[in-house]
């Protein structure tokens, strides 16, 4: 059985408009999310998250020529998360996670994104 494992999925499409007539600034049109759970044994826990966000118009701050916000093209990309911790005892935990593992190039609220990470670290919960 599959009592171990968990999927999860979501969609949104929005269609919209600001008062010129332009696409909505920072809202793609596409975006889609999946997900995985997965209690390999009972300590031992899986994640994965795939997220695609669709192309989408965004105001960056340019300094070349002049200080001034511009309004570009962000184009549309894919990222990977991964996870997996190990429950020490009751109240602490082991884990490690990885984004945007693929090691995509993109925008974020107009930053760019700083490539892959890999966070470690220990949890401890307190009663």
């Amino acid at each position: 059985p599959l009592d171990n494992l968990v999927f999860n999925f979501s969609y949104t499409y929005t269609e919209g408009e600001e008062d010129s007539g332009a696409d909505l600034e920072g809202i793609p049109h596409h975006q889609l999310g999946a997900g995985l759970q997965w209690d390999i044994y009972p300590k031992l826990h899986y994640n994965a998250n795939l997220s695609f966000r669709g192309d989408e118009v965004i105001d960056i701050f340019a300094t070349e020529p002049v200080f001034q916000i511009v309004r570009v093209e962000n184009d549309s990309y894919a990222k990977l998360d991964m996870g997996l911790s190990y429950d020490l005892c009751e109240s602490s935990s082991l884990h490690i996670r990885g984004e945007n593992i693929l090691d995509q190039d993109y925008l974020e609220v107009g930053f760019q994104s700083p490539g892959y990470i890999i966070f470690g670290g220990i949890t401890i919960r307190f009663p």
